[in-house]
């Protein structure tokens, strides 16, 4: 008998083939410079000198967000495709939510 099995090749390694990044309200870990109050401006979220995200101003004058890219995606592509997808959002929404 067999107890496990190997997933269908569509849901192997990165859900249904989409990249994916995280998106959150509030920081885990990481230090940022000082960051613009205008929409739109980001800077680099850095952990034990590497690059693990980025942190941006979601609207003007609101706090910021914190984003980190996924599987199959660059950080610069994760920011534009939050910008892309839904440009009002400030909170975590699952991807499939927001592309409907």
């Amino acid at each position: 008998m067999r107890l496990h099995h190997k997933p269908p090749p569509r849901l192997r390694g990165g859900g249904w083939g989409w990249g994916s990044c995280i998106l959150a309200k509030s920081l885990l870990i990481g230090e940022y410079e000082e960051l613009a109050e205008t929409k739109g401006s980001w800077q680099p979220l850095i952990h034990k000198k590497e690059t693990i995200g980025a942190v941006l101003r979601t609207r003007t004058g609101v706090k910021p967000v914190y984003i980190s890219s996924g599987h199959q995606i660059s950080l610069p592509t994760a920011i534009e495709m939050y910008y892309t997808v839904h440009p009002n959002i400030a909170y975590q929404k699952p991807l499939a939510l927001l592309i409907n």
